[in-house]
């Protein structure tokens, strides 16, 4: 599910969250889904187990996966 934000202007309406339903009946919403702000906001406490980051490595050619723990994500009560 995605929330737009649409401009008075007329310009193109921005994605300005979205909550995503993970297996298991787990979720997240995130702030600034597709823009360079992106994170996650709340989340379900077995989120962590689909959540995480791919970074490319130095060598260009493979990847480097890190867990959601990787980033001391505080777990929403």
């Amino acid at each position: 599910m995605r929330f737009f934000t649409i401009p008075q202007d007329g310009g193109t309406p921005l994605c300005a969250s979205a909550i995503d339903h993970l297996p298991e009946g787990n979720w997240v919403t995130w702030h600034d889904p597709d823009g360079p702000n992106r994170r996650w906001v709340h989340w379900s406490r077995d989120a962590w187990r689909w959540l995480g980051w791919h970074a490319p490595l130095p060598d260009g050619e493979h990847w480097m996966y890190h867990p959601m723990d990787a980033f001391r994500a505080e777990e929403t009560p």
